[in-house]
Formats: C-alpha cells, structure tokens, sequence
C-alpha cells in the first residue's frame, strides 16, 4: 500500500506502512499530520492510522519518588523515615562526643605507668564507640552503615564522611 502524508501542508511520499512506523517512532510526523493512501475519500489525522503510537500516548509513567534499595548492599540506603534520621543523628552525637571524651580520657591513663593497659583498653572502646557514631552519621545522611568505616582513616576518612552528599536533605 502507497501511502502519502502531508507535513505542514506539502504533501510527501509514497511511503509504505514500515516506512511510516519508523516516520512515527523518530516523530517526524505529528498528530497534526495528515494522510491518505488508496481508498480512503479524504485526507485523515495520522492519529487514526492503524498503529499510530502518539508520543502523548507513549509516555512512561512517572519515576517512583521512593525507591527501597538493596539494604545489603554498601553505598545504598533504606528508605526515608524521619523518626530513624533523628535516631541517627542523635546515635551520632552520642557516639562521637563518647568515643572523642573516651579518647581523651585514655590518652591521660596511658601516661601513668602503671596503668598502660587500661589505657589501651579504654583506647579501643573509643575507637568502636566513635566508629559506630560516625556508621550512624552515614546512615543519617542516606548511606549504607558501611559507609561510617572511613572514620578509620582518621582525618581524611572524617573529611569524606563531611563531604558526601545528604540523601535525605529536604525530606520531611
């Protein structure tokens, strides 16, 4: 079957009937679009061409706004739930003002002579306590826990923790 369209009022083809189909799939033609072919009486809308895919027709459904990740996976998050980020911030505050203050307190009894092994003790409950506040700030910020394992790089693993972006940033 020959098929003609008009395009903004110049008539073109013959086409065939894939033709047409790539003609719509590229949107080259428009809903506005006419055309004939042998055996119709009058130009028609290409809308009403059997097969015609309108672009208005072919839109997707709009993007989910909530999407529940791999909670296995390092790097993704859980979904947003207000009450668990203030859990998070809260869990930071604590771990980090304790193990810091713990921290600081160890340093004083590793000094004493005497008393280098509870120091060192007391040394490595800060450090977990410090790295479980800084795994509850990843979290706050939409991270997987995982994530608040750079603080064991000191200062630059700190740096990066500061840096990365807040998922939940603007969620109520």
């Amino acid at each position: 079957m020959q098929i003609y369209i008009t395009k903004s009022g110049h008539q073109q083809g013959p086409y065939t009937a894939d033709q047409l189909a790539e003609l719509f799939q590229s949107q080259t033609i428009t809903s506005e679009d006419m055309y004939w072919h042998e055996g119709c009486e009058n130009w028609m809308p290409i809308s009403q061409f059997p097969g015609y895919a309108s672009p208005e027709k072919t839109k997707l459904p709009p993007f989910p706004s909530e999407i529940t990740p791999l909670s296995s996976a390092v790097g993704t998050a859980t979904p947003f739930d207000s009450t668990k980020i203030k859990r998070y911030g809260r869990n930071t505050n604590i771990g980090v003002g304790l193990g810091f203050l713990l921290a600081f307190i160890a340093g004083a009894v590793k000094s004493q002579q005497d008393s280098a092994m509870l120091g060192a003790l007391m040394q490595f409950i800060a450090i977990v306590i410090f790295n479980w506040g800084c795994c509850n700030y990843a979290m706050k910020k939409g991270y997987h826990w995982a994530w608040g394992l750079l603080a064991l790089l000191t200062l630059p693993g700190l740096i990066i923790l500061m840096l990365m972006k807040n998922r939940n940033k603007g969620k109520r």
